[in-house]
């Protein structure tokens, strides 16, 4: 089974002393898909067999590990699952035309598979959301129907999963012992469908909402991804309800995110989901639109795609924090991670609409980075203790007039590539080889507070401006 992180940081401590002051980090790179040097954004959508750095991808959904090594990736907009080893990329099973047909390799087809995983017997097993049923995936590529019938419905509790009826899901997940767990999207329910073939309803009323308690009467609402750890624990992600929640033995409970502020208005059945992005308290966190979930085999480590954070958030006993995603803190905010495609340490690693998350039995985290159209992997790695670097300091922004309401003369600032975001994150301006003096209009810009961020090979210096008009 998965280890748990804590074993990575028992392996530090174990280190020889001439490593006494090493300390366990992590690193993003590109497993799969064509990586790009600098900041710049992929958007390169299609479809290429071969060397994993020349392979490409149509918005992959879901990533999955066996334990084997091998990562099978949902290549949703393909229409197909594709395996990763380590030096080339090819098909698995599907093809890219969408449809409905079990069969044996590219002879087999999907429509929009979205959710992936795979059992403790390398069985691989999809959500295979358009044609509402769930596939299973042989390790030699032939396809079966695993669960529903192609109706789009919410019958067939009791009976064998085959002849039930599902409503657009996109989560799965397998126990230790074989049991895969469903978000059933459109029913607004969790389904189960145990080893002997039958199907339930795991927990749910199937009425679209929030309400923790007993798993019969909880309500549920955007439900995307689902984990299970050792212990009997199920976990989902809510991309509506902006939250995690927890399920064992028939009660429901939040994990992670404030729920405190989902509030229903007596007769009116709008409500006010907290969306946002903010790190602390389990009870306190903002999260916006999570969606894969992956979980270490203990429970103690839960990570979650924060697919418009554009980050990697990890929630553990009582916090939540920010395991990879390139983040920039001033005085009035904490902005979103920024969207991207940058490599390197985690914190400094920049990502576009993750979606699918996976977890290896190396403490190894797998991304469907679905915006860039790659796979990314986040690696534990050890770093020695060095001398002190003596930097250099960067020429320091100077800007004005601030608070500005049309021309903002950027006097001074490093020299390399610039970008002015929102308190979203949102990129409105950038330069690829910005160099002052200059001249920025911001005329047309909403009246707010902005941060100005210019880099160059040394590093980053950032500036909060105010535009009012």
């Amino acid at each position: 089974m998965k280890k748990p992180i804590f074993r990575l940081l028992l392996f530090a401590f174990c280190l020889p002393a001439a490593l006494a002051n090493a300390q366990t980090q992590f690193m993003v790179s590109t497993l799969a898909g064509p990586a790009v040097a600098g900041n710049d954004t992929l958007n390169t959508a299609g479809y290429r067999n071969g060397p994993d750095s020349l392979a490409l991808f149509q918005h992959p959904c879901g990533v999955a590990a066996d334990k084997k090594g091998n990562i099978y990736i949902a290549d949703t907009y393909n229409n197909m699952i594709r395996r990763v080893n380590a030096d080339s990329t090819f098909a698995l099973a599907g093809d890219t035309g969408a449809g409905f047909a079990d069969g044996a390799g590219t002879a087999a087809r999907f429509n929009r598979p979205m959710g992936i995983c795979t059992d403790k017997n390398g069985n691989i097993y999809v959500a295979d959301t358009y044609n509402n049923r769930i596939r299973e995936v042989s390790p030699s590529g032939n396809v079966i129907t695993y669960a529903g019938n192609g109706i789009q419905g919410d019958s067939g509790d009791g009976s064998p999963a085959t002849a039930a009826e599902l409503s657009l899901p996109v989560g799965v997940a397998a126990d230790t012992i074989g049991n895969i767990y469903v978000t059933d999207n459109g029913n607004n329910v969790i389904r189960e469908i145990f080893t002997n073939g039958t199907i339930a309803t795991f927990a749910g009323s199937g009425k679209a909402g929030y309400l923790n308690g007993k798993s019969d009467t909880a309500e549920f609402l955007g439900l995307y991804g689902v984990a299970a750890d050792d212990s009997g624990y199920v976990y989902v992600t809510e991309y509506i309800n902006d939250d995690v929640r927890k399920i064992r033995n028939g009660k429901v409970t939040t994990l992670a995110g404030n729920d405190t502020n989902i509030v229903f208005h007596g007769g009116d059945t709008i409500p006010i989901y907290p969306f946002g992005y903010r790190n602390g308290k389990n009870d306190t966190a903002l999260f916006y639109d999570p969606a894969g979930i992956a979980v270490d085999s203990s429970g103690l480590s839960v990570f979650v795609s924060d697919e418009y954070n554009h980050a990697i958030r990890k929630i553990g006993r009582d916090s939540v924090t920010t395991f990879a995603g390139d983040t920039t803190a001033d005085s009035l905010h904490i902005i979103p991670a920024i969207a991207g495609y940058v490599n390197g340490l985690s914190p400094a690693a920049r990502f576009n609409s993750p979606v699918g998350l996976a977890l290896d039995n190396k403490g190894n985290v797998y991304v469907a980075d679905n915006g860039n159209n790659a796979i990314r992997k986040i690696a534990p790695t050890v770093l020695s203790a060095v001398a002190p670097v003596q930097y250099v300091p960067l020429p320091a922004i100077s800007a004005y007039p601030n608070p500005c309401s049309g021309r903002l003369m950027i006097a001074s600032a490093p020299q390399g590539k610039a970008m002015l975001c929102d308190i979203t994150g949102r990129v409105v301006w950038s330069s690829p080889a910005f160099k002052a003096p200059f001249v920025l209009n911001t005329a047309g810009f909403t009246p707010g507070v902005y941060l100005f961020s210019a880099q160059s090979a040394a590093g980053t210096v950032t500036q909060k401006i105010i535009v009012a008009h």
